[in-house]
C-alpha cells in the first residue's frame, strides 16, 4: 500500500505535495486539477509516523520532513495555516486533521532528530502555537465552536528560525 501510494498512484509528488485523490470528478487530479488540502498531508503524516513506530526505520521522518516543509511552504501564509482554496461546511475541520497529526509527527521525530531537524522542529512548532493561541483567543464563540476561518487581519508574529 505504502508503495503504491508514494510511488505508482501520483498522489504524492517528488517535492512532497500530497494531492486530494484520484477520479473522474472535475475536481480531482486526473481530470488536471491537482487540489491539495491541509488534511492530506496531516493523514500521511499520520501514517508515516505509525510506520516509524513499527519498523523504526528513520527514512519515513525524512521523507515526512519533506512532505512537512512543503505542506508548511503551502498552507502557511503569514504565519497562519490556511487552504488552497476556500473552505465549504465539509472542509471546516481540515486544518484540525492537519494541526493534530503534524503536531504528533513533530513530537515523535523529535526524539532522533539531529541538532539541525530539532531546530527545524521549533520551527514549525511555533507556527502551531502561533496558530492555536490565535483561533482559542480571537476565532472561538462562547460555545467553544472553532471557526474554519483562522485568519486576521494583520499577519501572525511567530518565532521564525529561517
Amino acid at each position: 500500500m505504502y508503495t503504491w501510494l508514494t510511488v505508482d498512484s501520483g498522489l504524492i509528488d517528488e517535492d512532497g505535495f500530497i494531492y486530494d485523490g484520484m477520479g473522474a470528478h472535475e475536481d480531482r487530479q486526473t481530470a488536471g486539477n491537482k487540489i491539495v488540502w491541509s488534511y492530506n498531508s496531516g493523514t500521511f503524516l499520520g501514517c508515516l509516523q505509525e510506520l516509524y513506530k513499527i519498523t523504526k526505520d528513520e527514512r519515513y521522518f525524512k521523507i515526512g520532513q519533506k512532505v512537512a516543509n512543503k505542506s508548511l511552504e503551502i498552507f502557511v501564509i503569514n504565519g497562519e495555516i490556511t487552504e488552497s482554496k476556500p473552505l465549504d461546511t465539509d472542509g471546516a475541520q481540515f486544518k484540525g486533521i492537519y494541526v493534530k497529526y503534524l503536531a504528533e509527527f513533530l513530537v515523535e521525530y523529535n526524539k532522533c532528530a539531529t541538532e539541525e531537524e530539532k531546530e527545524w522542529i521549533r520551527y514549525a512548532k511555533n507556527i502551531l502555537i502561533t496558530n492555536a493561541k490565535h483561533l482559542i483567543t480571537s476565532r472561538m464563540t462562547d460555545d467553544g465552536l472553532l471557526s474554519s476561518y483562522w485568519g486576521s487581519a494583520e499577519p501572525l508574529q511567530f518565532n521564525s528560525i529561517g
